[in-house]
């Protein structure tokens, strides 16, 4: 597998803890209690995701992302998929909780390529993606390692423009 370059470290260290009404910071980070499902997840994950901060999520709530462990965060993954409608939102839980009460064990389904949720009944609901995002998603790559992948003619770009410009 290919070291990501922006890969924070999986070695618990202790950082000042935080209480304010958006966040709250109870423990060393990342958490000691996750570095063996971090690893793993560093195993199985593409690379890309070694440059996102080192927390597991255990559930969302608004614009809060919380983890087992009593630490709390904004959330910056708001844009992805449907995180941006917010964690939890009522209206998404009591749809999904109706679906799922009215065939216990059931399953959603959703098809990013397509685009589609597939509910337990069989119905199919588009959803939409910026096709960005989507593109990124398909690949396993964040917005970053896209461009790191054009890096050469980004450094091409730069060299040439030094050259027209030299004053800068």
């Amino acid at each position: 597998m290919t070291v990501h370059e922006r890969k924070y470290s999986l070695t618990p260290c202790a950082v000042p803890r935080v209480q304010t009404a958006y966040r709250r910071i109870v423990t060393d980070l990342p958490v000691p209690e996750s570095v063996p499902l971090l690893e793993a997840l560093e195993r199985l994950e593409p690379s890309s995701m070694q440059g996102q901060p080192p927390l597991v999520i255990d559930r969302s709530e608004g614009w809060h992302v919380h983890d087992a462990w009593g630490n709390t965060w904004l959330d910056w993954a708001s844009g992805v998929l449907i995180s941006n409608v917010g964690g939890s939102h009522p209206a998404i839980v009591a749809a999904l909780r109706a679906m799922l009460e009215q065939a216990p064990g059931s399953h959603l389904a959703i098809d990013l390529e397509a685009q589609t949720v597939t509910a337990p009944d069989g119905s199919v609901d588009r959803f939409e993606i910026d096709p960005f995002r989507k593109e990124c998603l398909l690949a396993g790559t964040d917005d970053i390692s896209f461009t790191l992948g054009h890096r050469d003619r980004i450094a091409a770009f730069e060299n040439a423009y030094e050259t027209k410009v030299r004053w800068l």
